[in-house]
């Protein structure tokens, strides 16, 4: 079965590039985590949650670093004055 499932991974690499072939060998591994808590009882606990929050971050954090170019995120100025000229700000007033 070990032979199979690395000339599979193989003719990934080959037919569609490593990229795709990594996205599908990580997809299968999430895919195994979830049916083994559907499968298996275990008490499900906020760490994990958390623990896949900092996966899917740091895979952002590498595809942002090889693409910035590409990608332009807005700064942090921007952001501060996009939330404020979104909201209205009433000082000491009141809707009756």
């Amino acid at each position: 079965m070990g032979y199979f499932g690395i000339s599979f991974v193989l003719a990934l690499i080959k037919l569609y590039g490593a990229l795709v072939a990594v996205t599908v060998t990580t997809g299968r591994k999430a895919m195994t985590i979830v049916l083994s808590f559907l499968f298996f009882s275990k008490p499900f606990t906020f760490q994990y949650v958390w623990g896949g929050l900092l996966v899917v971050f740091g895979i952002f954090l590498n595809v942002y670093s090889k693409n910035k170019d590409k990608m332009k995120l807005p700064s942090l100025a921007e952001l501060r004055k996009k939330v404020l000229s979104g909201r209205k700000v009433r000082l000491l007033s009141q809707d009756v």
